[in-house]
């Protein structure tokens, strides 16, 4: 995939019959040329669910890597304590393999949005603070 680029992935993508599809990328670079060639593939018409890990954001939606939060970034002046919430959403992931053992095996299944909306907000909100190294505010 990395020496073949985008034009490869879209049209193995476009002629695949596989009920799934694993990238093994190994920088993100490899999830760029990834999300290039998903995103012809799609604008020829080939329908896809992803499941992925939070990297392939930035990736399919072309947003800019943001770098590692400093030691600075960290310490908040608020007399009322912070929170921060490292690590992956174990019942977000489940959830997400049970859908996709469900869309191989055929089975039906529903999930709604709520939940993934909320991480979002989260996410959106902790990369705010940072920015204005200010305290972390969810929801105002």
């Amino acid at each position: 995939m990395r020496e073949r680029g985008p034009g490869w992935v879209k049209d193995t993508l476009i002629h695949s019959t596989a009920p799934a599809c694993i990238v093994n990328a190994m920088a993100q670079s490899d999830l760029d040329v990834f999300a290039a060639g998903a995103w012809e593939a799609i604008l020829e018409g080939k329908q896809m669910i992803f499941r992925t890990g939070a990297s392939f954001l930035n990736a399919i939606g072309c947003i800019p890597v943001k770098s590692l939060l400093e030691r600075n970034s960290l310490r908040s002046t608020d007399p009322n304590g912070g929170l921060f919430i490292v690590g992956p959403h174990v019942p977000k992931t489940s959830t997400q393999r049970h859908f996709t053992d469900r869309l191989i095996s055929g089975e039906p299944f529903e999930t709604g949005g709520t939940d993934y909306l909320e991480s979002l907000v989260v996410q959106e909100a902790v990369y705010c603070s940072a920015e204005q190294e200010s305290p972390v505010k969810v929801g105002v």
